[in-house]
């Protein structure tokens, strides 16, 4: 009843091809007998049964399991001004940004942090020893 190893590899999309032979066990020899075969749980098949009586074949597809909602994520308006004030003031830190903008502080920080940062690049931060070395010469 569980698809053979090769089988499984040369297909296309491996576990879209076993949940659909699964539904297809469970339709025909019940669902305990078919989770036994698989090797997973009952909740498992009645799971993808479910899914592929509701949906049909689209229902076995993966789903996304990234969140559909983040509540401590910034609104995009006070992104964007976080982001003008950077650009107006480069070389400050977040309290400056903050204070001259009203801007929140996390978000002026986080900004900084998620985009190119405070410094434009190349502009006298070295990121190694040997950068600085090769500009300026060890001695």
């Amino acid at each position: 009843m569980c698809p053979p190893y090769y089988e499984m590899i040369r297909s296309h999309n491996p576990s879209f091809d076993l949940r659909y032979r699964l539904v297809q066990a469970a339709l025909q020899h019940g669902i305990r007998s078919t989770a036994r075969a698989f090797r997973c749980s009952r909740n498992t098949v009645r799971t993808w049964l479910r899914r592929y009586l509701e949906q049909g074949k689209a229902g076995l597809k993966e789903r996304s399991r990234a969140p559909k909602h983040i509540p401590q994520k910034t609104p995009a308006e006070v992104e964007q001004r976080t982001l003008e004030a950077r650009d107006r003031i480069p070389c400050f830190g977040p309290r400056r940004p903050k204070q001259e903008f009203d801007l929140p502080c996390s978000t002026v920080y986080l900004q900084q942090r998620r985009g190119s940062g405070a410094w434009p690049h190349g502009a006298g931060v070295f990121t190694s020893w040997n950068a600085f070395a090769d500009r300026f010469g060890s001695s």
